[in-house]
């Protein structure tokens, strides 16, 4: 679901970016980043 954040920036659930996965590769400014989710369930952000 994505809606407006209080901040003004968009805001998403972790469960429509992952989309049943477990990690996400983002890149940013020519880069490489991975969102994965923990055994925890706690969400890491790596480069």
């Amino acid at each position: 679901m994505e809606s407006a954040s209080p901040l003004g920036g968009r805001l998403l659930s972790s469960t429509d970016l992952l989309e049943g996965r477990r990690q996400l590769r983002i890149e940013h400014q020519g880069e490489i980043y991975t969102l994965r989710v923990t055994s925890k369930g706690k969400l890491i952000l790596t480069k």
